[in-house]
């Protein structure tokens, strides 16, 4: 009976060009008939063993291009294939999220989530979580609802690239995260990621700093980490000792003693090192420059703290949106003002804008420009219509003696930051984008924000 209902919906709905609607509806009593899965794009589970079936029409179906059929492909090879189509998008994220009988796949580029891409039929999906974990390094066990982080290597097109994966248990299954690390020491310098010749300059007195610490912030995602590799290149260059802790080692510089904080599962206790054995291993090693991959709560940034006064400019990230927010944050955190006052030398915080398409953009007399929203052949792959990449539009703070004094004081926020823009410490994120704007590199529409700083 299923396999006369699975073949009828094969030869009634699936040749239909629907004009009105790009779902139509059919019923069966077995959600795991493979046919069925062939020829559906959604399944809704209803009372008991019912199943409403959403047809979606071809020609508005974008979620076909990555199919999980073991029949036809294996699931390394269809990690693969999800692996290389990342690559062709320039995509940095792949999210792989579980529906009630299905599993989508979607990819984030041009600082977008674009639309579901990929569908993994609900009774092939424990197959597919399984050999992504085997192809961990060092391999690793999926378990329905167990929360998991690990690195795989994969070899695509000759070349091995490298992929975070994150497992997080949902209600309706796993949500998967993995996210692209950038090839073996190529790291971008800091006009390649953007910053201006203003920004530059300022990040270039940071570097004449012998003791203290800076703070790299921003959102996930928002390129922070590639800032502190471009910043350990730039040491390299002055012949500085630079060591580092990270969870994990995104990018191997040459050059760079790179430490992984490991967790308890990644190897035995005889090789295990914590946050504090690696600090206290730093001390013994001499460097220039501490990077501290980032300091997730009070107890780490104090032990931080301590290493940037010690003879020693420790680098390390957190998530915040904006100077003040951070400097806000610092004060919450119950960490010593004086101890505050005395390490603290720069806030770094930085965003990611959506740079347009030089191909289809609309110029303007002015110079600036807007997004094409019907985009081009150019910008075709791209999940916004009429941009290309992402370029960063960081804010600066550099504290001096006097600012510092009012940090340890509890002066109001803005006057501080009053008084560094006055003294020249201070970069906006403001007038960063207004120069981009300027260049036609941003949308416009950038320049016509009104908020405050903190909205930004």
């Amino acid at each position: 009976y299923d396999h006369r209902i699975a073949q009828y919906v094969k030869e009634r709905y699936f040749p239909v060009k629907s004009k009105t609607t790009s779902r139509q509806k059919i019923i069966t009593s077995n959600p795991f008939l493979p046919a069925l899965h062939e020829t559906t794009r959604e399944l809704v589970i209803t009372q008991g063993r019912l199943v409403v079936a959403f047809l979606e029409d071809e020609s508005n179906s974008n979620s076909s291009e990555l199919y999980f059929n073991p029949e036809k492909i294996s699931a390394e090879n269809f990690i693969d294939a999800v692996f290389e189509y990342a690559i062709d998008k320039s995509a940095s994220d792949i999210n792989f999220l579980s529906f009630q009988s299905s599993m989508r796949i979607r990819f984030f580029a041009q600082r977008a989530w674009g639309a579901w891409r990929g569908f993994v039929p609900v009774v092939h999906k424990n197959r597919l979580l399984r050999a992504l974990a085997a192809a961990a390094v060092p391999p690793k066990d999926h378990e329905s609802g167990v929360r998991l982080d690990y690195k795989v290597q994969r070899e695509i097109r000759g070349v091995i690239t490298e992929w975070r994966v994150t497992v997080i248990p949902t209600s309706l299954g796993e949500e998967v995260v993995i996210r692209k690390s950038p090839q073996i020491g190529k790291v971008p310098s800091l006009e390649e990621l953007g910053f201006s010749d203003d920004a530059i300059k300022f990040l270039a007195r940071v570097r004449m700093e012998h003791e203290g610490m800076a703070l790299i912030v921003g959102a996930t995602g928002s390129g922070k980490t590639m800032t502190l590799y471009s910043m350990m290149s730039e040491y390299l260059k002055l012949n500085k000792k630079v060591n580092s802790i990270e969870n994990p080692v995104e990018l191997v510089i040459p050059g760079v003693a790179q430490s992984q904080f490991l967790a308890n599962d990644d190897m035995s206790d005889k090789y295990k090192m914590d946050y504090l054995d690696a600090t206290r291993s730093f001390m013994r090693a001499k460097p220039d420059i501490i990077i501290v991959g980032e300091s997730r709560d009070a107890v780490e940034l104090k032990a931080t703290m301590n290493l940037g006064s010690t003879g020693h400019f420790v680098y390390t990230t957190m998530h915040t949106s904006s100077v003040p927010a951070t400097i806000q944050r610092l004060r919450i955190m119950d960490i010593d003002p004086t101890l505050l006052a005395d390490s603290l030398k720069v806030i770094v915080s930085q965003r990611l804008v959506q740079t347009l398409c030089p191909h289809c953009r609309h110029e303007h007399d002015d110079g600036t420009a807007s997004r094409n929203h019907d985009g081009c052949i150019h910008c075709s792959g791209s999940t916004v219509p009429g941009v290309m990449d992402a370029t960063v539009a960081p804010e600066i703070a550099f504290f001096d003696e006097q600012s510092r004094i009012q940090f340890a004081k509890g002066t109001p926020i803005a006057e501080i930051i009053n008084g560094l823009e006055g003294r020249g410490l201070y970069l906006s994120r403001e007038k960063e984008i207004l120069k981009l704007v300027s260049r036609g590199l941003i949308d416009r529409s950038y320049a016509e924000h009104k908020g405050s700083i903190l909205d930004v």
